[in-house]
C-alpha cells in the first residue's frame, strides 16, 4: 500500500477516535443520569441503565483498538513498503472494523433482550442471572448459525468446528466477554455514586435518672448498607460476667423522605418497560434510622465494644469493630469518646 493511501486511512481513524473521544463525554453524561433514579420493578436495572453501561464498554473498545492502529501505523512508516511491521498493521486495520461490527451485534443483542425477552423474565418472576444467561444463549445461537451458513461449522467433526468457531469469531468473543467482565462493575459504581452510608454512634454520659445510654443514628439515600445486627459488650472488672447485647436493624425507629417518579403516559412501548414505570430518585431522598440502647450501671473503667458486618451481598463484607473506653473520675462516669461517625461507604 502507497504511504499516501495509509496516511489517508490514519487519517479516517484518527476522525473515528475523535468522535469516539467527544462522544464519551455525552455518554457518562448518560450514564450518570440513568443511575439517578433506583427502579423498583423485579428487575432493579433499567433500560437506560444497561444502554449507558454498554456504550461505555463499547466506546473504550472502539477507542483502545483505534489507539493500537494509530501506534503500530506511525511505528511502520520508518518501515520498508512491504515490511512485516506494515502487514501487521494492515491486520490492525482491518481488526477494527471486525471489532466495531462486534459491537454492534453485542450491542443490538442486549436491545432485544430488553424489548423483547425482558418482559416475559418479568412476567415469570425470573432473575438477573436469567437474563444474563439468556444474553448468552442468544448470542452463542445468532453466532453459530452465521458458521453454518458459511461452511465454517463441521457437524462431523463437533470440536473441530468449535474449534473453527470461536477463531473465526475470536474478536466477537473478546467484546462479550469484556462486556460479562466490565457490565456488572459499571453497574455497582453506578449505582453507589450517590450513595453515602454513615453510622453516627454517640454515647451519653449517665445522671441521676438515666444509666448510660448508645445512640445510634443511621443515614443514606440508600438503606441498603444499614447492618442488620449491631452487638455490643460491655467489658468492665465490675461487670462479670460481661454484659452483652444485640440489636437488629427491624428494631430501628426509620424517618425517610422517598421522591417517587411515575410514568403516566400511555403508549405502545409502555408495556416493554415495566420496571421503568415506578421509580425513586435519589438525589432528593433519604433514609435515618435510630435506636437507643441502655446500658447497666457500671461501677468501675472498662470498654464498650460494638461489633458489625456490612450488609452488602454483592461485595466482600467488611467486618467493623468499635472500641471506646470509659472511666471513672471523682465519682462521675465519663466515655472516653463522646461520638464517633463510621463512613460505610
Amino acid at each position: 500500500m502507497k504511504t499516501a493511501d495509509r496516511i489517508s486511512r490514519l487519517i479516517v481513524v484518527f476522525t473515528l477516535v475523535s468522535f469516539i473521544i467527544f462522544s464519551l463525554k455525552i455518554i457518562f453524561k448518560l450514564y450518570s443520569s440513568s443511575f439517578s433514579n433506583i427502579y423498583l420493578g423485579k428487575l432493579l436495572i433499567s433500560s437506560s441503565q444497561i444502554i449507558s453501561v454498554t456504550l461505555i464498554i463499547i466506546a473504550l473498545v472502539i477507542l483502545v483498538v483505534t489507539m493500537v492502529y494509530c501506534y503500530n501505523e506511525l511505528r511502520a512508516f520508518s518501515g520498508n513498503e512491504e515490511s512485516t511491521e506494515k502487514l501487521k498493521v494492515d491486520e490492525k486495520y482491518l481488526m477494527i472494523f471486525d471489532i466495531i461490527q462486534a459491537c454492534f451485534s453485542i450491542f443490538f443483542s442486549i436491545l432485544i433482550l430488553r424489548l423483547i425477552i425482558m418482559p416475559v423474565i418479568l412476567y415469570l418472576e425470573k432473575s438477573n442471572i436469567l437474563f444474563l444467561s439468556i444474553l448468552i444463549i442468544i448470542n452463542l445461537i445468532f453466532l453459530f448459525v452465521s458458521n453454518i451458513t458459511t461452511n465454517n461449522f463441521r457437524p462431523q467433526k463437533i470440536i473441530q468446528g468449535i474449534t473453527l468457531f470461536i477463531i473465526a469469531k475470536k474478536n466477537y468473543f473478546i467484546v462479550l466477554a469484556v462486556w460479562l467482565v466490565f457490565a456488572p462493575a459499571s453497574i455497582l459504581v453506578g449505582l453507589y455514586q450517590f450513595s453515602n452510608p454513615v453510622l453516627n454512634i454517640s454515647f451519653s454520659n449517665p445522671n441521676k435518672k438515666n444509666s448510660p445510654e448508645i445512640h445510634f443514628n443511621f443515614s443514606d439515600r440508600i438503606p441498603d448498607k444499614m447492618p442488620k445486627k449491631i452487638d455490643i459488650i460491655v467489658l468492665s472488672s465490675a461487670q462479670n460476667p460481661k454484659y452483652e447485647i444485640s440489636v437488629l436493624q427491624s428494631e430501628f425507629f426509620r424517618t425517610f423522605t422517598e421522591v417517587r417518579l411515575q410514568n403516566n403516559q400511555d403508549n405502545g412501548f409502555s408495556d416493554f418497560f415495566k420496571n421503568d414505570d415506578n421509580s425513586f430518585e435519589i438525589k432528593k431522598s433519604n433514609y435515618s434510622l435510630y435506636k437507643a440502647i441502655k446500658l447497666p450501671d457500671i461501677k468501675s473503667d472498662g470498654s464498650l465494644v460494638i461489633t458489625f458486618n456490612e450488609n452488602n451481598p454483592l461485595e466482600n463484607k467488611k467486618s467493623y469493630k468499635i472500641v471506646n473506653d470509659f472511666y471513672i473520675e471523682n465519682n462521675q462516669f465519663h466515655f472516653n469518646e463522646p461520638s464517633i461517625k463510621v463512613n460505610l461507604k
